[in-house]
């Protein structure tokens, strides 16, 4: 990961956007460390969350969007959130596809522009009511951090034989532990995938 002191952020930006936790290659950026100060004077956050929404909590006070494909940690695939500060709407380009045209949907009756797709909504939404009935964020933080932690430890107990690329601890993700065997040994990587399978694991 580029150190934060290496970052090159242009003050008459739009926008900064960064993804709090990364899937192909496994770091996580906790919002609790996040340079916060290098971000210009009213320039709007957007963080991608697809894949730790619910496993932390959000610094609203900081951030102007939070977006997310529901498919990961909320629902099923064909829902999208996106969570707007209101002050953030209408203030699209000409050119905007509706789609993103925040202004557009806000504006709508009942709030939507086109048919929306009911069915994934609903699973979301009663997703959303089972996690809240578990315990809510507090649950699923202690969740994600505990099986996190596992999976890390027993990779760097392994003596190498498990690796993974991210050397930066703070940044390893609690949702997506990626690693290698062997450092890359396909053969063995596809007995383990295969036994994995055979067990149930994936």
């Amino acid at each position: 990961m580029v150190s934060h002191d290496k970052w090159v952020i242009d003050p008459e930006s739009s926008f900064f956007c960064f993804c709090s936790n990364e899937t192909v290659n496994g770091f996580e950026i906790p919002f609790e460390t996040f340079p916060w100060h290098l971000i210009p004077k009213d320039i709007p956050v957007c963080v991608d969350m697809s894949s730790n929404i619910g496993t932390c909590h959000v610094p609203w006070d900081k951030v102007g969007v939070v977006y997310m494909g529901a498919q990961k940690n909320l629902g099923t695939a064909g829902c999208t959130i996106v969570i707007i500060r209101e002050d953030l709407i209408g203030k699209q380009v000409k050119d905007t596809p509706i789609l993103c045209d925040w202004d557009t949907f806000e504006k709508s009756p009942d709030t939507y522009y086109n048919t929306p797709a009911v069915f994934p909504m609903y699973v979301t939404g009663m997703n959303c009511s089972y996690m809240n009935q578990m315990g809510g964020i507090e649950y699923y933080i202690q969740l994600a951090n505990q099986r996190g932690k596992m999976l890390w430890d027993y990779i760097d107990l392994s003596n190498g034989y498990y690796r993974s690329k991210v050397n930066d601890i703070p940044y390893r993700s609690r949702i997506n532990v990626i690693f290698r065997i062997c450092g890359g040994n396909i053969e063995m990587e596809e007995t383990f995938i295969t036994e994995a399978k055979k067990a149930g694991i994936v």
